[in-house]
């Protein structure tokens, strides 16, 4: 299916400050697929962002949140039991 995005679902995360740079390092722990157990998780780079990105990630994170509750819940299209 085209349509199909691969999810990979986040088991953690390192966040740190890099002073000496005024930078925010962020590390992620991933899983790709159901069945890879969660202390075999991977994990990213470490990614540096400025502290303007940092609260902007943190600002769009929060608005995803609350827009992904301010939506009913709505059942998948199908045939019903």
């Amino acid at each position: 299916m085209e349509d199909e995005i691969h999810i990979c679902p986040i088991t953690g995360w390192s966040i740190g400050p890099v002073k000496a740079l005024e930078v925010v390092t962020l590390k992620l722990g991933f899983i790709t697929n159901a069945m890879q157990p969660l202390d075999e998780a991977n994990e990213s780079p470490i990614f540096a962002i400025t502290p303007k990105q940092a609260l902007e990630l943190a600002d769009a994170l929060q608005r995803t949140v609350q827009k992904l509750h301010s939506v009913e819940f709505q059942p998948a299209p199908g045939p019903r039991h």
